[in-house]
């Protein structure tokens, strides 16, 4: 009887053994599922999150509503080295009235013969049907070969009407159903978002198509996964209703989640894995050795290859997030820091470990509103209730100001229970600021034109008054015209945003600079149009001094230009030397002329500065000084425009 029992319960135990291990390896292959779609899911959102911005970022460019061909291609060209867009542009809205007079623009074919056109039965191009409204190509760019399809009316395809249609009733970003893409045979989606002109009128639509194979390229890129299959559905509200209806369990490779108004379905590869061939192994040595030392020896094997899959796939999911540029957080239920990307520690200043266990809304970020952190708390909460949560909010870097969207979203939408939070901020300045400067860019010009006209007459009436010639008038009147004329041909270039300092002295002083004889030097700065001018007709003036009776004058003359920038009573001021060497001996003139008072008074009732002039014997010095504040570009007319709000 004894042994009977003996035999039973060795029985009994070699089976249990057995069974744990096969239990073990199958949990463990679920678990490394589930980490591996989770990191395959989120490299997804990332590359659908560069199109949205992208999208948005021609939204805001035509918030004046005109934009030029070249201005376009000059924004799309950094939008569309994105490996993921294949093209991106604006569709203008074109009520039928004002067709006629709108096609007239187009110069390239087929728009520039028949007007606003579609694809005809048989595929060639012919004029587009009649329709309360067209949306027309108006601007794009395409990342390969091959010229955007201007004219061409996007509400003439089913597909793309619907879309449109869906994005200016919701107001918000609608992907389109697949479709084929303008100037090729690949089949893909369109992201659609509706633009506003400053009345609040829809002005037409931005847009960007992409393929669904770029998109899991470059997930699989990003994610290090071999093997990503990315498929796209109906709307959320259909998948919804299909779901109420025939409930659906999804396998542990497969995700789906909603983006832009469609369903997305992320399924991965199985990962090669030796791990069978140990539990089986395993299994043979519980049989074989007993259920004690099994135990010991499978529990060993489990943990050991659990680890490795772990760190694996942590390392994969840190090294895609250390790659990306958005600032990204890892943020515990309470809102506190677990982890952070690459970008968000060179952004913020503090290292990582010194964020680690730290409210996200207590962190070294310098609001420009007291609320904002307020703000960051109430996103957090609403994350943990399961719900995302998104806005702009305003921070100071390195003494600037930078407009940071900041997303916060459960880590598992889909579980009853929030664990942990990602937060991730994408730095939206320029957009913001295109948005800003677009308003009073016009403002702007029209002061610098009174402004300009003001200064002409000026120069001509006291050139006047001290010349005692014709000649010797006609001279320093162009001399000045000349350099104001330089100035602004400068400032054009740059669309009247500014212009560099250095290259507004090099180009000035580089007329005076026969022998190579000045020395040019100081930080990069940027200068408003006015401080441009001002500093143009200075130098101009200094070089003219210098050439006739200072230190250009003769050959072993020298001249050294260099600024710096300094804080002065708790304000930033540039301050610029002109120093003159090896010249011939300098005496103080008796009468002030007019290039002096230019000098000084153009500092001083321009920019808010001064200007002093010191003829010392071995070379004249002048030194200049500005606050910071009024020689950057649009930096004053920004503060009145946030004051006034």
């Amino acid at each position: 009887m004894a042994t009977a029992v003996a035999i039973v319960v060795g029985l009994g135990a070699t089976a249990l053994g057995g069974w744990f291990v096969y239990d073990s390896y199958q949990r463990l292959r679920e678990e490394q599922a589930s980490a591996r779609i989770d990191t395959a899911a989120t490299a997804v959102k990332v590359a659908l999150d560069r199109v949205a911005i992208s999208v948005r970022a021609v939204r805001g460019l035509y918030a004046a509503n005109n934009v030029t061909k070249d201005e376009f291609d000059r924004f799309a060209v950094p939008l569309a080295a994105d490996e993921v867009l294949r093209g991106i542009g604006f569709l203008r809205r074109v009520p039928a009235e004002d067709r006629q007079e709108y096609q007239v623009r187009f110069e390239t074919e087929p728009a520039r013969s028949i007007g606003i056109w579609q694809r005809g039965p048989d595929g060639a191009p012919v004029a587009a049907l009649e329709r309360p409204f067209h949306f027309v190509i108006e601007s794009g760019y395409l990342s390969g070969e091959g010229q955007p399809s201007y004219g061409f009316d996007a509400a003439s395809d089913p597909v793309r009407r619907a879309a449109i249609e869906q994005t200016i009733s919701q107001f918000q970003l609608v992907v389109s159903d697949a479709t084929s893409l303008l100037g090729t045979d690949e089949r893909g989606v369109v992201f659609y978002l509706p633009a506003l002109d400053r009345s609040g009128d829809v002005i037409g639509v931005a847009f960007a198509s992409v393929t669904v194979d770029d998109l899991a390229r470059f997930a699989q890129r990003t994610s290090g996964i071999a093997k990503i299959l990315l498929t796209v559905g109906p709307s959320a509200s259909a998948a919804e209703a299909v779901a109420d209806a025939e409930p659906v369990t999804s396998p542990p490779n497969r995700q789906t989640f909603s983006f832009g108004g469609r369903t997305w379905t992320v399924t991965v590869g199985a990962a090669p894995s030796s791990a069978s061939t140990v539990m089986w192994w395993a299994v043979l040595l519980v049989v074989g050795a007993g259920l004690a030392s099994t135990v010991a020896v499978v529990g060993y094997i489990a943990n050991r290859s659990k680890t490795e899959q772990i760190a694996e796939a942590q390392a994969q999911l840190r090294g895609m997030l250390d790659g990306i540029g958005p600032l990204a957080w890892l943020l515990g239920p309470d809102g506190k820091v677990i982890s952070a990307n690459r970008a968000a520690v060179e952004v913020m200043k503090v290292a990582e470990g010194d964020m680690i266990g730290r409210a996200l809304w207590d962190l070294s970020l310098d609001y420009e509103e007291p609320e904002e952190g307020a703000r960051i708390r109430q996103a957090i909460a609403t994350a943990r209730n399961g719900e995302d949560a998104r806005f702009d909010f305003t921070i100071d870097v390195d003494e600037e100001s930078r407009v940071l969207d900041l997303w916060v979203r459960p880590l598992t939408p889909n579980s009853a229970r929030t664990h942990n939070l990602v937060a991730t901020a994408v730095d939206v300045t320029d957009r913001h600021e295109a948005q800003e400067i677009q308003r009073l860019l016009m403002r702007e010009l029209d002061h610098r034109m009174k402004n300009t006209l003001q200064v002409i007459q000026a120069v001509i009436r006291r050139t006047a008054r001290t010349q005692q010639s014709v000649s010797l008038f006609e001279n320093s009147l162009l001399g000045r015209i000349q350099t104001m004329s330089r100035a602004h041909e400068l400032l054009a270039g740059e669309r009247w945003l500014g212009a560099d300092i250095d290259t507004v002295i090099r180009q000035e002083a580089g007329s005076f600079d026969v022998g190579g004889v000045i020395r040019i030097g100081g930080p990069r700065l940027r200068l408003s149009p006015k401080a441009a001018l001002s500093f143009a007709l200075v130098i101009h003036e200094l070089g003219t001094n210098a050439s006739k009776y200072g230190a250009l004058s003769i050959p072993t003359g020298r001249v050294e230009i260099v600024w710096s920038i300094t804080r002065i009573d708790e304000e930033l001021w540039m301050l610029l030397k002109w120093q003159e060497s090896g010249g011939p001996a300098v005496k103080p003139p008796e009468d002030r002329g007019f290039g002096s008072m230019l000098i000084e008074r153009s500092i001083a009732y321009e920019l808010g500065g001064d200007a002093h002039l010191d003829f010392r014997e071995e070379g004249l010095l002048c030194e200049i000084r500005a606050p910071l504040h009024t020689i950057r570009p649009f930096a004053k007319e920004l503060a009145k425009e946030k004051v006034n709000a």
